[in-house]
């Protein structure tokens, strides 16, 4: 296996405009905000993991009422992604693992506000597509309410509420105070219907597809992001501040074989979980 890039913070150094660059790599994360004023890095941090479990450093990133809201966009944002994106980290064809981790922290505040439509889920991991025109991201993964869920924009057009066709519940309540990890396994494709998917969450297989469009008309590469990202404003219930944890993402080519292959290469002393019993989402709702 070849990592084609790894977002987690060791060798990270933050260049004092626009990103963190790691020296031995030369790889960039761009900071993406929705900030008026430029940049706030004081919104990204470098930390020792809370709970120690994942063995090395972590993102700590915090997102500010109304520092990261920007009226004009209508969206808070603090996220990382490659910089810059077409970086073959998702080459229309080409088989690639994915990996992230995030936590939320024991104080985190769950909204709970009973919104209409789409209003306020809070995305902590996407794969996104380039290149323009932009356009909302085809697979994320986010907090709905109070629940971890998995959502597949098949629309890039339309309503908001028009967009995401495919979503599915990863689980019960959300914990607090303990690491998601999520593995994805993928062959994109935009036409031929050609198109793979294998997501585990926590080490579980919880959606598998073939033989599928699995991103939109005329994308050429994919690309990871991860931190807060929230359209339709600042959620209503959130406290001024709101503070979460990643580990990082990895890219990796698609010569691993297995979960576990892909897990040791990162790392990761993870091995596979069976599945629970019921079926094995397709996609097609919660």
């Amino acid at each position: 296996m070849t990592i084609l890039f790894d977002g987690r913070p060791s060798g990270y150094v933050f260049d004092g405009d626009e990103r963190y660059t790691n020296a031995s790599t030369s790889k960039s994360l761009l900071l993406k905000q929705e900030v008026a004023d430029g940049d706030r890095p004081d919104a990204y941090e470098i930390v020792d993991d809370p709970v120690g479990t994942l063995g090395h450093q972590v993102w700590r990133m915090t997102a500010q009422y109304p520092r990261d809201y920007a009226v004009g966009t209508d969206k808070v944002r603090c996220e990382l992604q490659p910089s810059p994106t077409n970086q073959g980290l998702g080459t229309i064809g080409a088989a690639r693992w994915y990996l992230s981790t995030f936590m939320l922290p024991d104080e985190f505040v769950f909204t709970r506000q009973a919104a209409s439509g789409l209003a306020y889920p809070l995305i902590l991991f996407e794969m996104h597509d380039y290149p323009n025109p932009p356009r909302i991201q085809p697979w994320c993964f986010l907090l709905a309410g109070e629940h971890v869920e998995l959502w597949r924009a098949t629309s890039e057009s339309g309503l908001l509420a028009d967009y995401y066709t495919r979503r599915l519940r990863l689980g019960g309540v959300a914990q607090r105070g303990r690491w998601y990890s999520i593995v994805m396994r993928a062959v994109w494709d935009d036409a031929g219907g050609a198109g793979e998917m294998s997501i585990w969450v926590d080490r579980r297989l919880v959606h598998l597809e073939t033989a599928a469009n699995n991103v939109f008309s005329g994308a050429t590469d994919m690309y990871p992001k991860n931190g807060m990202y929230v359209s339709h404003g600042w959620p209503p219930d959130w406290p001024g501040e709101q503070s979460a944890y990643w580990g990082g993402f990895v890219v990796a080519d698609g010569t691993s074989t297995t979960f576990d292959e892909f897990a040791a290469e990162c790392g990761y002393d993870w091995t596979e979980l069976e599945r629970t019993s019921g079926p094995l989402s397709n996609g097609a709702g919660i």
